[in-house]
């Protein structure tokens, strides 16, 4: 909780407490990375304190100077007799020194508590607008609920962004700049446009506004068939739907407790592909796409100081991007968070939601075709039963019975493919007289929905334009399927292809978690067990 400490002295460990943004120590480094000199002055005034306090530091490279070697982190402070190696660096206490810097850089802080931080020489990318750009991206909950305050100001600009006034600010935000991620469709003015309107009227929502369902990505999200009804009727008219979800959240060797996220949603003919927003607590999680197969824009709120906020917080990297699964520190200290776990059940929630809402219903149309065929064609005459096809074979009414149908071919293939109905299966064909032997042997399995026309190889030219264009069908990496496997072991190579290394000569692989289309599958021998190139 000592945040001088956190914020001088402190390099990878942060004093802040679980239901605080941050939690790798790192995200002050922004902070002399803005300066072209890696430097920064902190001035502070603690509430009740009569002082404002004054301190530096420089973040270079360790360097040798005259033989002399320096550590890297060097500080701006008050004067000590004290040799090097005994003396710790302390802020300058008040002083003339102290309200000459704050005239020198126009800070306007007088006897108000909070923090200063000068960058001198600033790199030349942090305009104004830039800043004004970055906090409407990353921080528009907050602002909206009336948390956070930002004012940004030079010669010639100024930004005032609060509640009352960001919608005039976005409407200044520029299309993006020539760094990929500011060319993000949903960071355009007008989607963050979008974005803010979604969640003003969320944090309106009520508690009896909210759909009540389990969180789960290893079956369909459980909704009353009535109620689904209505919830299509209403989605395809253009409402907002707010969904309230529950999952168990466990500690290692801790007792569980259930948790709560919250999805709203609503339709969006007018956007080329779907955007949805993630925010932990009041911090936006930016690199996540999990719904851009859907015209559709969704926002997912997690409470900061729930236990689940705080898991989530442990699948974060240091750029708080993304929340990943396998991460160290949310393996060591939550349970229930592989593939399918509880990461999954928030990043899958909505567009697994979005599948039920756009799905339409199937049903019998015995008529359809009722118009194309003729009515009433003339009867043909039989041909007169011969042979072996008179006699014991005739049926009650007089009429021959056909032979039955021939036993479909036994694969005579070492491993074989069958579908069943959200996803296939892989497994050696227990059919063979001689079982193969296939332990040892390495396999590549590629997938795709399948289409009416086009070669063989069109269902995977078609997946693969869509990878390129950012928004495949389906995706392994984003966990909205699932595997389950005995006696293989298989590894990601991307969106759809698995390498499947088999352990056992009977084995199996199970994918599931697809949309009900049809899926078509190669699966091509790498290597075998005597280690010889062979396609299989």
């Amino acid at each position: 909780g000592n945040d001088f400490w956190g914020f001088f002295r402190s390099v990878g460990i942060s004093p802040k407490p679980d239901d605080k943004g941050g939690s790798w120590g790192l995200g002050k480094w922004v902070i002399p990375d803005a300066s072209k000199l890696n430097i920064f002055i902190g001035l502070t005034r603690r509430e009740g304190d009569d002082d404002t306090l004054l301190m530096g530091q420089a973040v270079l490279k360790t360097h040798l100077v005259k033989g002399v070697k320096y550590p890297s982190y060097g500080s701006y402070a008050a004067h000590d007799d004290a040799e090097d190696h005994k003396w710790l660096p302390l802020p300058e206490e008040g002083g003339d020194f102290v309200e000459r810097t704050q005239q020198d850089f126009g800070l306007k802080r007088d006897d108000q508590p909070g923090l200063s931080v000068i960058i001198p020489h600033p790199k030349p990318e942090l305009t104004p607008d830039a800043i004004a750009r970055a906090v409407l991206t990353q921080y528009f909950l907050p602002i909206v609920r009336g948390d956070l305050i930002v004012e940004v100001s030079a010669p010639g600009s100024a930004h005032l962004i609060d509640s009352s006034k960001i919608d005039e600010e976005l409407a200044k935000v520029a299309p993006g700049g020539a760094d990929e991620d500011e060319r993000r469709d949903d960071e355009t003015a007008e989607s963050l446009r979008k974005a803010v309107d979604l969640t003003r009227w969320a944090l309106e929502q009520g508690s009896g506004s909210f759909i009540p369902l389990p969180a789960s990505v290893r079956r369909k999200t459980e909704v009353d068939p009535e109620l689904l009804d209505q919830l299509r009727e209403r989605y395809a008219r253009g409402e907002r739907l707010a969904f309230e979800f529950t999952n168990h959240v466990t500690r290692v060797g801790g007792k569980g407790e259930d948790c709560t996220f919250r999805v709203f949603v609503e339709r969006a003919d007018e956007i080329p592909k779907g955007h949805d927003y993630f925010i932990r607590g009041h911090l936006r999680i930016p690199k996540m796409d999990y719904i851009t197969r859907f015209k559709a824009r969704a926002l997912v709120l997690v409470d900061g100081k729930s236990e689940l906020g705080h898991l989530l917080r442990d699948a974060e990297g240091p750029a708080h991007a993304e929340w990943k699964l396998g991460g160290e520190r949310l393996v060591q200290r939550w349970t229930g968070v592989g593939r399918g776990g509880r990461v999954d059940e928030v990043r899958q929630a909505a567009p697994r939601l979005l599948q039920q809402l756009i799905e339409v219903p199937k049903e019998q149309l015995k008529t359809l075709l009722a118009d194309v065929f003729p009515k009433n064609l003339p009867e043909e005459a039989a041909p007169a039963p011969t042979g072996s096809d008179t006699g014991s074979d005739k049926g009650t009414d007089g009429t021959v019975d056909p032979p039955p149908p021939p036993p479909p071919p036994r694969s005579r293939d070492p491993i074989v493919i069958n579908n069943f109905e959200d996803g296939f299966s892989v497994h050696a064909n227990s059919a063979l007289d001689v079982p193969a032997a296939l332990a040892g042997s390495t396999y590549r399995l590629e997938f795709a929905y399948d289409i009416a026309r086009g070669s063989q190889s069109t269902p995977f030219t078609r997946f693969k334009q869509g990878v390129k264009d950012g928004c495949p069908d389906f995706s392994l990496r984003s966990g909205e399927l699932n595997i389950a496997y005995d006696g293989c072991s298989p590894r990601n190579l991307s969106e759809n292809e698995i390498e499947v290394a088999i352990d056992a000569d009977q084995f199996h692989l199970h994918v599931t978690g697809f949309d009900g289309r049809d899926v078509v599958a190669r699966f091509n021998r790498i290597s075998s067990a005597a280690d010889t190139e062979d396609d299989d």
